[in-house]
C-alpha cells in the first residue's frame, strides 16, 4: 500500500480520517499487465494442449497408421511361407488400420484382442498348419486386433499394468532419468502402456494449468503470489518433461525391433510397416509450447504480482527476457533432438540396409489371386448369369417420433433393389443397442420436464398465494403416464402392422437350417474341405475320429487344454439334430467290435444302388462299392435263425441286413433348432450349424457346443423286450439293466466328423468336437431299427419338418484313425 498518498494528519477531522482509512483498506493491489497477459496466454495454451491430448487419446489411429501397400514388406516369418503364411501387415489388419495412444482403430486397448486367446496359445493348442488355415476367419473377424497383446509381444503385461496403475508419475520420472535405456527395451506392450500413461498425465496436467491460470486471473488462488509463480513453473516443467519422454518413447517404440513370443511373427519393427500419424506432431508441438510457457513463467512473471509505477532496477528489459526465453526453448529442443538421434542410432536407423540375396527373385509369386482373404476374386467368372449381366446397385426429431420411427424401421420388411438380398427385416438379424433405451429415457424425461413446467412453474415467478408444488404432482404424474401410454399404443400399432408381435424365427414351412452347413471359415476359402492329414511328415490337422476306444487307450496327439463334454448332452444346451448309422463300427473296442468280428458274408440282399449284392471282402470294403465296412461285433452266428436276414422284411429302412453290425450316431448341437419341428436335419451339418453365433472358431468352442453319441449294435430278428427300443431317434440307449449295461461304459474324447471321404490320408476339418462312445456292443431288434426309420420319416410327413430320407440307409465307415491323429484326452467313465 502506498502510504504517501494518504492524508492521515492529526489536523484532519476524525470522520474524514476514518473514511480515508476505509478507502485505503478496500483498495487492492493491481496485478501487472505483463502477468495478466502471461496468465491469459498460458491458460489458452494449456487449453489447446488439453484438446490436442484428448484428441490423440480418443482417436484409435492417432499415433501410427499402416503404410501404403506399395511400401510394405512381408511381415510374417519367411520360413513359414511354404505352409501358406505370407502376409503383409495391411493384409492382416487392413489398409486403414492404425494405433492410437489409448486404443487402436478397432477400439481395443493395449491389453485387449478379439481372438479370446493370444496367438501363441492358438499355435500351441491347434498347431501351425491349422492356425494358418483359419487365418482368413481371424482376419475377417478383426480378431487379431489389438495386435500387440495378440502377438504376445509383452512378457510383463501384468507388471506393466500394475506399474501403470500404481505410479504414473514415478514411471514418467524413471523414463526421464534413463532415456538412454529406451533402445534396449524389449517389451513393446510395456512401452505402449507407458506412452498411454504419459498421455493421461499430460491431459491431467494441462487441465490443472488451465484451472490454475484462470484462478490466478480471477484472484481466487488462496496461496500467496510468491508461491504461485514457482508452483506454476513446476507444473509447466513437469508437462514439458512429460512431452519430452513421450517423444523419446515414441521414437524408441517406432524404430526398435520388438521380439514376440510366437513363430508366425517372431519380431516386428514398426517403422517398416507403419507411418507416424498426427499424434507425434502434436507431441512435438506440445513439447515446444510447454517449454516456451515454462521459460516465460520463469523469466516474465513478477515475483509478487504487484504493479508498480516504476520498474525496479533489477528487472530485465524485454529484449533480454525474449533472448533468454528463446535460448531456453532452443536448448530444450536441442536436448530432445539429441535424445531422439541417440535412440535412433541405438536402434540401427542410420545403419546401411543389408544387401538382399541377389539370387532370390523378389517378384516371384506376386501375381494377385485374391481381393479379400481367400476370395479367389481374380479367378475367371461367368460374364452372364441367368441371361442378365450381374451388377450391383446401391440402393432429429422429437423423442416420440424417434421411438416410433425406430420401431417401424426395426420391425418392418424392407425391399432392396438388387437380387442378392432382395429384402431384409432388421429384427431378424440385429438386436437393439443402448441408443433405443436412451431415446425412451429421453422421452420420459422430456415429458416430466414438460408437465413440471406446465403445472408447477409459476406464470410470473411470484409464488405468493400459490398452492404447494406437491399438490400438482398428481397432474404431473398423470401427464407423464398419459404420454407413456400414447407412445406404447403407437408402438403396438406399428408392431402389429409389421407383424412384429409374432414369433418369426421359424416362419411357415421354410426350413431355417437348410444350407447352414459350414463350408468356409473366411470368405471363399473352402476351409472345411477335407485336407491332407500330414504335410512333409508332420500332422497338419486337429484331432480326428473314430478313434480306438478300448479301455486304457490314449492317442498321441497333444490337444492341450481341450477336454470333451463329460456329462450327458441332455444336461447341457445341446440337443440331437440328426440320427444316422454306418456300415460296421468306425470306432474300435478290442473284444467288443474289432477286425475279428463277424457278420453275414452274403446275406443275399440286392444292394442295387451300390451296383452289387453285398459281400464282405479283404480290405473290409464292398466289391465295386463306395460303402466301406467297418469293424464288427462278435454276436453273429450263421446257425442262429435270429440272424437270418431272409426272415425279416424291412419296411422303412433301406439296404439293411439282419446280423450286421451298425454304428449309430446322434449328432448334438447347441446351435440346433431345439424343441421345434426343424430340430432333426439331413444332412446333419445343417442341424449342427442351424443357428448363427453359437458355434465359434475364434474363440474356439466347437468341442463345447457340438457333440456326437455313438453306440454300436448288431441287428437281430428277436422282438423280446431285451432287444426292443421304441425311441432310438432320441439318442443313445442308457439302461443299466439290459444287456449287461447299455450306455454305461462310455469313452469320452475330442475328434472330428467321420465318413468314408476321410481316412488316414485325407482328414476332416470339422474338428474338434466331443465324442461319447459306448465301448460295448449291443443287440437291437430289426423291428426297433425299422421303427427308428419310421420315426425319421414322420419328421417330415407328420410334423412338417425336414426330409430325412437320405439317412435311412447305412453310410460307409471311416477306417479307425492312426494314433498320431487321435487325441490324448480320452477318458472312460461309467454311468452308474
Amino acid at each position: 500500500m502506498a502510504m504517501e498518498d494518504a492524508d492521515l494528519s492529526t489536523d484532519a477531522p476524525t470522520d474524514v480520517r476514518k473514511v480515508k482509512v476505509a478507502v485505503l483498506a478496500d483498495k487492492k493491489e493491481e496485478m501487472p499487465v505483463t502477468d495478466k497477459l502471461v496468465h491469459m496466454v498460458a491458460a489458452v495454451v494449456a487449453g489447446v494442449i488439453a484438446v490436442f491430448v484428448a484428441t490423440v487419446l480418443a482417436d484409435g489411429k492417432s499415433v501410427i497408421k499402416v503404410k501404403d501397400g506399395m511400401h510394405l514388406r512381408t511381415l510374417t516369418a519367411p520360413d513359414l511361407k511354404p505352409m501358406g503364411l505370407d502376409h503383409r501387415i495391411d493384409e492382416l489388419l487392413g489398409p486403414e488400420y492404425g494405433i492410437g495412444l489409448h486404443h487402436d482403430s478397432s477400439g481395443r486397448s493395449w491389453t485387449e484382442f478379439g481372438a479370446g486367446k493370444n496367438l501363441a496359445w492358438w499355435i500351441q493348442n491347434l498347431n501351425e498348419q491349422s492356425v494358418i488355415a483359419a487365418l482368413p476367419l481371424v482376419i475377417w473377424n478383426d480378431a487379431m486386433k489389438h495386435p500387440v497383446p495378440f502377438l504376445s509381444c509383452n512378457d510383463l503385461q501384468m507388471a506393466g499394468l500394475a506399474a501403470m496403475s500404481l505410479g504414473f508419475i514415478a514411471e514418467a520420472t524413471a523414463m526421464v532419468l534413463a532415456p538412454g535405456a529406451l533402445p534396449l527395451v524389449n517389451d513393446l506392450q510395456m512401452a505402449g502402456l507407458a506412452a498411454m500413461s504419459l498421455g493421461f498425465i499430460a491431459e491431467a496436467t494441462a487441465m490443472v494449468l488451465v484451472i490454475v491460470h484462470t484462478l490466478v486471473l480471477a484472484g481466487l488462488v488462496p496461496l500467496p503470489y510468491k508461491l504461485v509463480k514457482p508452483l506454476i513453473g513446476l507444473v509447466w516443467f513437469v508437462l514439458s518433461a512429460g512431452f519430452f519422454v513421450v517423444i523419446l518413447l515414441a521414437m524408441g517404440i517406432y524404430t526398435g525391433t520388438w521380439q514376440c513370443q510366437q513363430s508366425f511373427i517372431p519380431q516386428i519393427k514398426l517403422s517398416d510397416h507403419f507411418d507416424y500419424n498426427y499424434g507425434f506432431s502434436f507431441a512435438i508441438i506440445g513439447y515446444v509450447c510447454s517449454l516456451l510457457m515454462f521459460f516465460v513463467t520463469l523469466l516474465v512473471l513478477s515475483k509478487d504480482g504487484v504493479a508498480r509505477s516504476t520498474q525496479p532496477a533489477s528487472s530485465p528489459n524485454l529484449v533480454k527476457v525474449l533472448v533468454m526465453v528463446v535460448a531456453g526453448v532452443v536448448v530444450g529442443i536441442a536436448v530432445a533432438g539429441a535424445g531422439a538421434v541417440g535412440i535412433m542410432a541405438g536402434n540401427g536407423i542410420f545403419d546401411a540396409e543389408p544387401m538382399g540375396d541377389s539370387s532370390v527373385n523378389p517378384c516371384a509369386g506376386q501375381k494377385w489371386k485374391d481381393l479379400g482373404p481367400g476370395d479367389h476374386y481374380f479367378d475367371n467368372t461367368d460374364c452372364f448369369k441367368n441371361g442378365v449381366v450381374a451388377v450391383l446397385e446401391q440402393a432429429g426429431a422429437k423423442f416420440l417420433v424417434v421411438i416410433l420411427l425406430a420401431m417401424g424401421i426395426y420391425t418392418g420388411t424392407w425391399q432392396c433393389q438388387q437380387s442378392f438380398i432382395p429384402q431384409i427385416k432388421l429384427s431378424d438379424h440385429f438386436d437393439y443397442n443402448y441408443g433405443f433405451s436412451f431415446a425412451c429415457i429421453g422421452y420420459v424425461c422430456s415429458l416430466l420436464i414438460l408437465f413440471l413446467t406446465l403445472f408447477v412453474h409459476s406464470k410470473d415467478g411470484d409464488t405468493t398465494g400459490q398452492p404447494a408444488p406437491t399438490t400438482k404432482l398428481p397432474s404431473v404424474l398423470g401427464g407423464v403416464v398419459a404420454g407413456i401410454v400414447l407412445c406404447a399404443l403407437g408402438t403396438v400399432s406399428i408392431l402389429a402392422g409389421n407383424n412384429g408381435t409374432s414369433h418369426l424365427y421359424y416362419p411357415g414351412n421354410e426350413n431355417p437350417c437348410a444350407g447352414q452347413k459350414w463350408k468356409d471359415l473366411g470368405p471363399g476359402d473352402d476351409y472345411f474341405n477335407n485336407t491332407q492329414c500330414f504335410k512333409n511328415g508332420v500332422v497338419a490337422v486337429l484331432e480326428q475320429a473314430g478313434a480306438n476306444v478300448t479301455k486304457g487307450y490314449q492317442g498321441l496327439m497333444d490337444v492341450g487344454e481341450r477336454k470333451p463334454i463329460s456329462v450327458p448332452y441332455s444336461e447341457t444346451a445341446l440337443c440331437p439334430v440328426n440320427v444316422h448309422w454306418h456300415l460296421g463300427a468306425e470306432h474300435l473296442s478290442v473284444g467288443q467290435y474289432d477286425d475279428k468280428g463277424k457278420g453275414p458274408k452274403d446275406g443275399g440282399n440286392d444292394l442295387s444302388y451300390e451296383g452289387t449284392s453285398r459281400r464282405q471282402l479283404d480290405g473290409r470294403r464292398l466289391e465295386q462299392s463306395k460303402k466301406r465296412l467297418g469293424h464288427q461285433c462278435m454276436y453273429y452266428d450263421a446257425s442262429d435263425q435270429r440272424f437270418n436276414d431272409t426272415l425279416y422284411k424291412w419296411e422303412t429302412c433301406e439296404k439293411m441286413l439282419v446280423g450286421e453290425t451298425y454304428e449309430i450316431h446322434w449328432p448334438h448341437s447347441a446351435a440346433g433348432a431345439c424343441g421345434t419341428k426343424w430340430q432333426y436335419q439331413t444332412p446333419f451339418y445343417d442341424g449342427v450349424f442351424c443357428r448363427d453365433d453359437v458355434i465359434t472358431v475364434v474363440p474356439l468352442n466347437t468341442y463345447e457346443t457340438v457333440g456326437v453319441q455313438g453306440q454300436i449294435f448288431t441287428v437281430i430278428n428277436d422282438d423280446r423286450d431285451e432287444y426292443s427300443f421304441d425311441n432310438l431317434i432320441a439318442g443313445m440307449i442308457v439302461d443299466a439293466n439290459k444287456q449287461n449295461g447299455m450306455g454305461i461304459d462310455i469313452a469320452y474324447y475330442t475328434g472330428s466328423t467321420t465318413g468314408t471321404t476321410r481316412n488316414n490320408v485325407m482328414c476332416s476339418r470339422y474338428t474338434p468336437i466331443t465324442w461319447q462312445v459306448d465301448r460295448k456292443c449291443h443287440l437291437v431288434s430289426a423291428k426297433s431299427f425299422d421303427k427308428l426309420c419310421k420315426d425319421m420319416m414322420a419328421i417330415s410327413k407328420d410334423l412338417g419338418g425336414d426330409d430325412m430320407h437320405d439317412d435311412l440307409h447305412p453310410h460307409g465307415a471311416r477306417e479307425t484313425v492312426l494314433d498320431e491323429l487321435a487325441a490324448n484326452n480320452q477318458f472312460r467313465r461309467s454311468r452308474d
